[in-house]
């Protein structure tokens, strides 16, 4: 049984946090805030850029961590609920205390259908994306170490440098289901191959602060926008330093495991349209005119949207303890397998 790595553990609710920013700068309209040029404008895109890796680090995360074992489609299951939790029950929540107008019937039905809606696309995305999973993990592990370094370079160049201009496999700037897929065979592929073991962490957190500087001084002095999209190839290696580097990190589990699960919540929160659009919206708004100031308010609303999510999501856990979603989700496989082996015999 391999011992669980509380460095990644770690590394999920860091990356949380750096959506959290991300979204606060970018969703939260502070880059059409001020004037392009200015100190402001500028800090900000280097706050965004910095954080613009955490979404193919999380999904990094999934190949990187992938073991030999089944796939548990419960866990899918279980991810469902928790994704219909917030897209429907907080939304009704907010709706009674009257944060929300009146819905239609169109949006009722995205409320409670989160995955065909697309309310969340990550989730959307992955949902699709799990049913490859068990095939990758199945040729990945049998491959060699030499030949997975090789089919990482291989990937590296033709997802991510080839694509960033033209898009040419539809990847659709790093927000696709293909584009989750080829990240967690990036993950599976650097873990098989030891991806730079040979190299000090010093170092790697060098290369990133380089990789990260050159994307954001890339579009400050040259305009050039393709840097800091997710499918970048700036971004993706520092989503895999980051990866890397936390996997190093020997730390006590006590707390992390505990907080960990509750990582994707935070997401799942904070990007609730009603929360979004009554709160997140208006980040512009509060944000001070001095640069000081502004930079530690967006750092303090990252970290409030992220307490809060954690917070919320502890509750929907016990909550879902109480109800023994999890029991019923393994239910629901069984279920679903039997349904499918029934259905597969008719193919013969």
């Amino acid at each position: 049984m391999s011992k669980r790595n509380y460095g990644i553990d770690l590394l999920r609710l860091v990356l949380m946090f750096m959506i959290c920013i991300m979204h606060t700068v970018g969703r939260g309209r502070l880059l059409d805030y001020y004037e392009p040029c200015t100190l402001k404008y500028n800090i900000n895109w280097l706050m965004y850029v910095l954080s613009c890796c955490s979404v193919d680090g999380f999904a990094i995360i999934s190949g990187y961590v992938a073991n030999d074992k089944s796939t548990k489609y419960s866990r899918l299951i279980e991810l469902w609920f928790q994704v219909f939790f917030y897209s429907c029950f907080i939304t009704l929540f907010f709706r009674v205390l009257g944060f929300a107008d009146d819905y239609d019937s169109t949006e009722i039905l995205t409320l409670i259908f989160p995955v065909t809606s697309k309310q969340y696309w990550y989730f959307t995305a992955y949902f699709g994306a799990f049913f490859f999973f068990p095939l990758i993990k199945k040729y990945v592990f049998a491959m060699k170490a030499e030949t997975a370094g090789k089919m990482l370079i291989l990937f590296f160049i033709l997802f991510s440098v080839m694509e960033m201009n033209n898009d040419m496999f539809y990847l659709n700037t790093g927000t696709s289901l293909i584009w989750l897929i080829i990240l967690y065979c990036i993950g599976a592929l650097a873990k098989k191959c030891d991806l730079f073991a040979d190299k000090k962490t010093w170092f790697l957190i060098m290369i990133f602060l380089i990789s990260s500087v050159v994307s954001w001084l890339a579009y400050i002095i040259g305009g050039l926008d393709t840097l800091y999209i997710h499918i970048s190839p700036t971004m993706l290696l520092n989503g895999l330093i980051l990866v890397i580097v936390f996997a190093r990190i020997n730390i006590n589990g006590k707390i992390i495991k505990h907080l960990s699960p509750l990582a994707f919540g935070i997401y799942l929160f904070h990007v609730n349209r009603i929360i979004w659009d009554d709160f997140c919206g208006s980040v512009k708004e509060l944000v001070s005119s001095n640069t000081i100031v502004m930079i530690i308010q967006v750092i303090g609303i990252s970290c409030f949207l992220c307490v809060m999510g954690l917070i919320v999501d502890f509750i929907r856990k016990k909550l879902f303890d109480f109800l023994h979603i999890h029991e019923f989700s393994i239910a629901l496989e069984e279920s679903f397998k039997k349904i499918i082996g029934n259905c597969s015999r008719l193919l013969r």
